[in-house]
């Protein structure tokens, strides 16, 4: 099997096992709460929002979540956006028909279901075919099958987005995992394993058109269990919010 089946094969056994195991907003889990900076955006979005969807031409406001999983940022922003009467559609994307059909229960559960697309597909399989207020691409891009793919998808997302969009990205760099008890390198499987300079490189490539509104770089570390092992997996975690001009 290529070494990208047998990530990809990894990936869908963590989060099957992951989603089964764990609630949308658990507390002891990565599921607890929405990406920092998107509720932030939201809020200072939501006048704009409002002119955007409730003038005389208007519109629901149209967003994608890539690699939405069970809806860890969709579910909080739909809330968001219907406490503050923004009507709106979320196409959310996923590559697991769980993850799915686990988002489309949280949508009912939380009264949001009315603004939940729920598809399942792979990122790299990804047309827009219309443009997008909001493009969330948060913890997903790594999966992308390889860096050709991870590069058409950027260029893809950047024409995808409507004049004074957003879109939120956060990607995982240099990871390592390492025994807890020896330190000895652990070899994990990600569809595209990524360099900080090689992600800055591609999103100068692609994104350049748009202007640069937040960065913010993080070291990550978490002692987990993987394959019956204790283990230290670290990496460097990258967010940003890039702008559209009108």
């Amino acid at each position: 099997m290529p070494i990208v089946d047998d990530a990809r094969a990894e990936t869908i056994r963590y989060h099957e096992s992951y989603y089964s195991r764990h609630n949308l907003f658990d507390q002891d889990s990565w599921l607890k709460a929405p990406d920092q900076y998107l509720l932030a955006l939201a809020e200072r979005q939501a006048p704009l929002w409002r002119e955007l969807t409730g003038g005389t031409e208007a519109r629901p406001l149209k967003v994608v979540d890539l690699g939405a999983g069970v809806g860890r940022n969709a579910i909080p922003l739909a809330c968001f956006l219907k406490e503050n009467s923004i009507p709106a559609l979320i196409d959310c994307l996923d590559l697991l028909p769980l993850s799915i059909d686990k988002l489309g229960q949280y949508a009912e559960k939380y009264g949001v279901s009315q603004y939940i697309n729920g598809i399942v597909q792979d990122n790299d399989e990804f047309q827009p075919t219309t443009q997008y207020d909001l493009i969330i691409a948060i913890s997903t891009l790594e999966h992308c099958s390889s860096k050709a793919s991870l590069q058409a998808l950027l260029q893809r997302l950047e024409k995808a987005l409507a004049p004074q969009g957003h879109l939120i990205v956060e990607i995982t760099t240099d990871r390592q995992v390492r025994a807890v008890e020896d330190n000895s390198l652990v070899e994990t499987l990600v569809e595209t394993p990524l360099e900080k300079s090689e992600v800055e490189a591609l999103f100068r490539a692609t994104l350049s058109p748009l202007q640069l509104v937040l960065e913010e770089n993080f070291p990550y570390q978490e002692k987990i269990d993987l394959n019956g092992r204790k283990v230290f997996w670290s990496s460097c975690q990258t967010s940003k919010i890039f702008r559209k001009n009108a």
